[in-house]
């Protein structure tokens, strides 16, 4: 009686496609946490820009070479390498302390990632029928774009939870992110009335430094705004007396302004049942939202842990990939004969060569497409 085929076929998509998922969840998180990061480096949006293009700029670089890797070295070897590689390097963004440190890690994420979907290509070349080999590769594919929509969704919720409430909510004058900007922002009321924040903000100000009220009519000159003279000591010490002051408890003070989850569920409880540092961390939320760019948000702290997360998530899928794949269906120990023999049946006689370990230069050169 014929041995039933065993289906470590489906397995070997599966692990393809969590490769999938890690990749495009990697890639997309930093996009994510965009403002988060450009707040803690202090670079800025073109900077932040060039980061974002270094990862492309590798990553067209390093298809063809990485592809002829896997071909030549063998899916299971290179692929269990490049999900280490991305994941590693997904660590050194969350570990970056200025510009060219993120700049050097975004690079070497692309080079790692690059090898990813030619590899799963070959992998499934050899493991799946060619008449299931279009639904296979969607699958894999199909877990890469859940792993983008994943990580726009999963990485919010994360960088939030990284910071708990027990994170106290004043600021130091190292929060400052931009000391002129915000005296413009509280105290000129040229471009219209002032919302009950930056009114409450402009009264501490003024209270502190009487000449700010006077500078303050003073806004606007040839079309440009003036520089308010403040420190972020000054800065520092308004804001603070605000996040401690039960303000935001009034009627309609955080209305029209989009808050984190965590701030809708503290808005949303009444007033007298918020507990002390809830009531402040909604004021600090409050307030960074009628500042922004001017203050560092609470929750620039959550972007690291959780970039960290997503690394070593990814250094354990690559471990399972290499328990679990194998170049070949006949080298795997899983897999019976009936199996290895239903997968080579249905597959044309290069779809079971190895193929040519020689790159052919020529070929790419001269190619339109290719280019």
């Amino acid at each position: 009686m014929p041995a039933t085929p065993t289906r470590i076929r489906y397995l070997i998509v599966l692990v393809a496609l969590l490769a999938a998922v890690l990749l495009y969840l990697e890639r997309v998180c930093v996009s994510v946490a965009d403002v988060y990061i450009r707040e803690d480096l202090r670079i800025g949006k073109m900077q932040m820009d060039a980061a974002f293009g270094a990862f492309f700029i590798a990553y067209a670089l390093a298809q063809v070479p990485s592809g002829w890797l896997s071909q030549r070295y063998g899916p299971r070897a290179m692929m269990t390498l490049y999900l280490f590689g991305w994941s590693v390097f997904g660590v050194f963004i969350a570990l970056a302390q200025d510009f060219w440190t993120l700049f050097a890690a975004r690079f070497l994420l692309g080079l790692s990632q690059a090898g990813a979907y030619p590899t799963a290509a070959l992998l499934i070349k050899r493991w799946v029928p060619d008449r299931r080999r279009g639904l296979a590769s969607g699958v894999v594919s199909f877990g890469g774009r859940a792993g983008g929509a994943g990580a726009n969704w999963l990485t919010g919720i994360l960088i939030v939870a990284f910071v708990p409430i027990s994170t106290p909510a004043t600021i130091t004058p190292a929060n400052v992110l931009n000391s002129t900007l915000f005296g413009v922002q509280a105290l000129d009321t040229t471009a219209g009335p002032l919302s009950p924040v930056r009114e409450a903000v402009r009264e501490r100000l003024i209270a502190s430094d009487p000449t700010q009220d006077q500078m303050a009519g003073m806004a606007v000159s040839g079309g440009a705004l003036r520089m308010f003279a403040m420190s972020p000591e000054q800065i520092a010490v308004a804001v603070n007396d605000q996040v401690r002051t039960p303000w935001s408890m009034g009627t309609g003070v955080a209305d029209g302004v989009r808050l984190a989850s965590d701030g809708r569920a503290i808005q949303n409880k009444p007033p007298g049942e918020r507990t002390e540092q809830e009531s402040e961390r909604l004021n600090r939320l409050v307030i960074e939202k009628t500042f922004p760019g001017a203050i560092r948000q609470l929750h620039v702290g959550g972007w690291r842990p959780t970039l960290m997360l997503y690394g070593l998530l990814g250094i354990l899928v690559g471990g399972i990939f290499w328990v679990i794949a194998r170049d070949w269906p006949r080298n795997h120990p899983w897999a019976n004969a009936d199996e290895v023999a239903f997968i080579e049946a249905g597959q044309s006689q290069a779809s079971q060569t190895a193929g040519t370990n020689a790159i052919p230069w020529r070929e790419l050169i001269a190619s339109r497409n290719q280019w």
